[in-house]
Order: C-alpha cells, then sequence, then structure tokens
C-alpha cells in the first residue's frame, strides 16, 4: 500500500539526506529533503561567544526519556562521574526532562530541571557549556531513530554551544554532524570512550570554539527557516502550476 500510494505522489519529501538516500534505495524513488528550521534572529539574540570554562562546567540534555535515548544518558552519567573523579572537576549533568529518571540518584554529577518556556531556551543553551545529543545502540533503538533528525539538533547549533553527539555510526545525525564537523563525535557504546571525548574538550578550548562554530555556521546555511520555507513553498507551487498547466 504504501508503494502504491509512493506512485501515486508527484513529490516526495524526506527530513534528512539519509532518510532520502535509504528510500531511493528501497523504493527506487528521488526525495526532497527538507531540514527542521529555526529562527535565526531569534536564536542569535543569545548566542553563547565566550569558551572558558570554570571547574564546574554544565552539560546538558534537553528533551524526552523513554526509547531510544535513556540507556545512553545513564552512560553519560557514569563517564562524566569518572571524568571528574580523575580530572578532579565537578561537571554537572543537567536534564531538563519532564521526568526524573530511575537511575538520576545513583550519580551525584546528574541534575534534574524543569523545562523553560521557549522564549528562554536560547538563554539556556547558550549558558550551557555543552550541548549533549544521545541515542542507544540496540537494535530497537536503531531501527526507531536511524534516518531521523532531531529537531532541537539545528537549536542547539545555532546556540554557540560546543555539542557533544553520542549515537551509532548508522545513524543521519551522526553522518551529518561528521561530515560538517560541528559536533564532538562518539560512536563507540562504551564509558571510556565517552570519558575519553569529554576530557579532550575540557581541556582543549581551540576544540570547543572551532565545532561550535561550525555548528553556527551550518545552521545559518541549512535551517534557516527563511530559506527553507522559500524552497518548499517553490516546490508545492510547482505541483500546482504543473496541475493547471
Amino acid at each position: 500500500e504504501f508503494r502504491i500510494l509512493l506512485d501515486q505522489a508527484t513529490i516526495l519529501m524526506s527530513i534528512s539526506d539519509e532518510m532520502a538516500h535509504e528510500y531511493k534505495i528501497r523504493y527506487n524513488k528521488n526525495f526532497i529533503t527538507f531540514n527542521n528550521t529555526i529562527d535565526i534572529e531569534f536564536w542569535k539574540k543569545q548566542q553563547r561567544n565566550s569558551y572558558e570554562l570554570n571547574n564546574s562546567p554544565t552539560i546538558l540534555y534537553a528533551g524526552r526519556i523513554g526509547l531510544g535515548i535513556e540507556t545512553s544518558l545513564e552512560l553519560i552519567a557514569k563517564a562524566i562521574q569518572r571524568v571528574n573523579e580523575e580530572l578532579k572537576i565537578s561537571i554537572k549533568f543537567i536534564l531538563k526532562t519532564k521526568e526524573n529518571p530511575s537511575w538520576m540518584n545513583n550519580y551525584k554529577c546528574v541534575e534534574q530541571q524543569e523545562f523553560e518556556p521557549h522564549n528562554e531556551m536560547p538563554r539556556v543553551f547558550s549558558e550551557a557549556d555543552f550541548l549533549i545529543l544521545p541515542y542507544d545502540f540496540s537494535e530497537k533503538s536503531i531501527k526507531y531513530i536511524q534516518y531521523s533528525m532531531p529537531t532541537k539538533a539545528p537549536e542547539y547549533m545555532i546556540s554557540g554551544t560546543p555539542i557533544i553527539i553520542f549515537a551509532p555510526e548508522v545513524t543521519a545525525v551522526v553522518k551529518y554532524a561528521k561530515e560538517y564537523n560541528w559536533a564532538k563525535v562518539i560512536t563507540e557504546n562504551n564509558i571510556n570512550a565517552i570519558a575519553v571525548a569529554i576530557k579532550q574538550l575540557i581541556e582543549n578550548k581551540e576544540l570547543r570554539k572551532q565545532i561550535a562554530q561550525n555548528a553556527i555556521n551550518i545552521a545559518e546555511k541549512n535551517h534557516n527557516s527563511i530559506d527553507v520555507t522559500n524552497n518548499f513553498r517553490k516546490v508545492i507551487l510547482s505541483v500546482v502550476n504543473n496541475a493547471l498547466a
């Protein structure tokens, strides 16, 4: 039934290049990618531009807890605890989530906070020292998230705060980040790999600055709501015009 629907469609759209590529293989159809968008001016009002750290830096995760994410969140907490012990610092792992994860109280570094209103998010993201995008590595999780692109990814990117991605190699977000170097990417599912990456970021100001600036540039180029909306409008109008011709 889905293949019949594709055959009847004039235009096919996807939410990531990886999804478009996979669907071309599966269905022999060309899909147009439309990225998640952001209001550039809204987010740039409180964009981070300093990459100094104090002795208690923060790593922030904002979003849901559940399928495809929660196992990795706890592994990150374990890694942060290890880094704190090794470097004698006090990294805080801030979770802005609707609920407390069941494992949270096992880690001194973890703190759960309520969501702020949307108009406060540019400040919240820019005030964090790092933003993290995690995905789980189980077969079920990969099947669920492989070709998706998180809606908060461009919001993280435009914030000016360095991004950490902890996710399987096959996911669309990892491939996107590696292509443009807009995040520190971890694809090994173990505490040591996470700890090493976090220590590299803590100890290397230029690395923090470089990936943050790359993220801003890609967000402005690929996720500007004005540009994406205009392109979307053109595609829709082309269908209408062809139908009326």
